[in-house]
């Protein structure tokens, strides 16, 4: 449908003819009638009809997860994908993952589940803990898609499953916010074309979620760089915890020794004819986290 557009050129004009008449007191009376243009859709019936037969899958991405209490039992990964599941990107919108999935609460089926605070993980100390496996599997997508990224965050320690063949480390984005602060991932739909999000997830003591950005085929290519690693710090196990809660011969891993290093790779995107559309570096900055053992006093 033809939409409505303000004519800048025609309404300034109309103003000055009224401002004219004004000072030559020929009473031009109470109001000025604003200059309109018809704007018409960017793409017609026709057009729409044929793109919905031309999508594809333009950016794919599967992140596996382990139902645990770290992730309130996978419900904090599979409620994003619902979510996010048929949301429509037009061009030149931006996607905000935290905008998109709403209120992270009881209320919309989130559960509690893992937060690193001060450094430490707590497995159960944050409604919706977890749910950065969703908004990884969606910073993967839009990568591979070759969307414009607009922000993104990597995580206080790395977390080796975020990283694999297609995505090499530094690629990870966790999302975060309180009453303070924010940590969001966005990206542009800097296409000619709406991209439609579906969210899918598998069950199992193995799970996956997968998100898939369906759209008509740009012909974008994407490349890594090799990773670019430094100031590695290399982590070792804390002297035992000693308490009196768990039964006689038992341990329990608090946190796990996860090494800290530096890390920077560059995304390159190209057109269909080779062009360089985007040239993106994504600096990681991963602490190295000592491992704690609890065991009985």
């Amino acid at each position: 449908k033809d939409g409505i557009a303000l004519d800048v050129n025609g309404t300034s004009q109309a103003v000055e003819a009224y401002l004219d008449a004004l000072a030559s007191d020929k009473s031009p009376g109470p109001s000025v009638a604003v200059v309109a243009t018809v704007s018409p859709p960017t793409l017609t019936d026709a057009q729409a009809a044929a793109a919905i037969n031309q999508m594809e899958i333009i950016g794919t991405a599967t992140v596996v997860f382990f139902p645990g209490d770290s992730n309130g039992f996978g419900a904090n990964i599979r409620v994003p994908a619902q979510l996010l599941n048929g949301e429509v990107v037009a061009p030149g919108a931006t996607f905000s993952f935290l905008d998109g999935v709403g209120a992270i609460d009881a209320a919309h089926g989130f559960k509690m589940g893992g937060v690193i605070l001060g450094g430490k993980s707590d497995h159960t100390g944050a409604i919706g803990g977890g749910i950065c496996s969703a908004s990884t599997t969606m910073f993967h997508a839009a990568l591979a898609a070759g969307l414009q990224i607009v922000e993104r965050h990597p995580h206080y320690y790395f977390i080796d499953r975020y990283a694999d063949a297609r995505f090499p480390k530094g690629t990870d984005a966790t999302v975060y916010y309180d009453s303070s602060s924010r940590d969001d991932l966005k990206w542009i739909n800097d296409t000619a074309y709406p991209i439609v999000i579906r969210g899918l997830t598998t069950n199992g003591a193995t799970s996956t979620i997968t998100f898939q950005l369906w759209s008509v085929p740009t012909g974008r290519t994407v490349t890594f760089s090799k990773p670019v690693i430094s100031n590695y710090a290399t982590a070792t196990n804390n002297p035992p915890i000693y308490t009196d809660t768990l039964a006689p011969g038992k341990t329990n891993q608090a946190e796990y020794r996860t090494d800290g290093f530096d890390v920077s790779v560059s995304r390159t995107v190209r057109d269909a004819a080779g062009n360089v559309l985007h040239v993106d570096t994504f600096f990681s900055r991963y602490a190295r986290v000592n491992g704690d053992i609890e065991a009985v006093g």
